[in-house]
């Protein structure tokens, strides 16, 4: 869970120790326990670069409220988290 934010404040989102720099960091931000549900859509998606096992991603005009964060390894940068039909997924992910 991120930590609450201000109104127009700045989240900046760390992440370390990816195996590789290949592909991307994929960040998907959830506003509210539906988006985190799927019930509504995530509240942002970003997808970025991972230089030396690490990547970052900074929104300077976030909303007031409470966020949560999945990220994952896009390995192959597809914009998705590879998986069988109806099995666990197949590229890193926290």
């Amino acid at each position: 869970m991120v930590s609450p934010c201000a109104a127009n404040s700045t989240l900046t989102v760390n992440i370390g120790g990816f195996e590789s720099d290949d592909g991307l960091a994929r960040i998907v931000l959830f506003d509210s326990p539906a988006s985190y549900q799927g019930s509504v859509p995530p509240f942002r998606i970003v997808s970025v670069p991972i230089r030396q096992s690490r990547a970052a991603w900074t929104n300077t005009d976030m909303p007031a409220g409470t966020y949560a964060a999945i990220v994952h390894h896009d390995q192959n940068a597809n914009d998705e988290l590879d998986r069988p039909y109806f099995g666990l997924p197949l590229e890193p992910y926290g």
